[in-house]
């Protein structure tokens, strides 16, 4: 029996797809992850600016409110309530896909997300100095073929403290 050349070729194009299919859906894998990687950095970064924009022209604490307060103590009240309100800022902006259960998940290794330039400044409220926001986020990879499961996202936004009327 006499096998036509036909036949013979789709065999070949079977055992072809066959061979190829794997490394397809391996390639597939790697484009989601890295999508899901680029889209959870992109958020991150964002939150980031958002959230040094917010504590750059914080100014509800007034004059009133640190009466009587040593400089120092003002400055740490003022601090607080910056932080605090930049926390609540941060919950409201950051995308659903840097999954967390607390703020204290995005924490840099030094645990400050928050940080003031080292300069001194003569005014509470430290106007004129730098507000610098760092986040850092364990991403959870979907495949992990090789080795370790995580990877670890970072993000830094710096923005001067504007003056206000106060």
């Amino acid at each position: 029996m006499k096998l036509s050349r036909r036949s013979s070729s789709r065999g070949q194009s079977v055992v072809e797809f066959a061979l190829i299919v794997p490394l397809l859906i391996a390639i597939m894998f790697v484009i989601v992850e890295l999508g899901v990687i680029f889209s959870t950095y992109v958020s991150l970064t964002n939150s980031a600016r958002e959230v040094a924009r917010a504590g750059s022209v914080y100014q509800y604490l007034t004059p009133e409110d640190l009466e009587g307060d040593t400089p120092a103590v003002a400055r740490a009240k003022i601090d607080a309530v910056r932080e605090a309100y930049m926390d609540s800022y941060l919950q409201a902006t950051l995308n659903p896909i840097v999954a967390i259960t607390t703020l204290d998940d995005l924490n840099p290794a030094s645990g400050d997300r928050y940080r003031y330039d080292d300069v001194s400044f003569p005014n509470a409220y430290r106007y004129g100095g730098k507000l610098i926001v760092d986040l850092e986020y364990d991403h959870q990879l979907f495949f992990s073929l090789f080795g370790d499961s995580t990877i670890t996202l970072r993000s830094r936004s710096g923005m001067k403290i504007e003056p206000g009327g106060l």
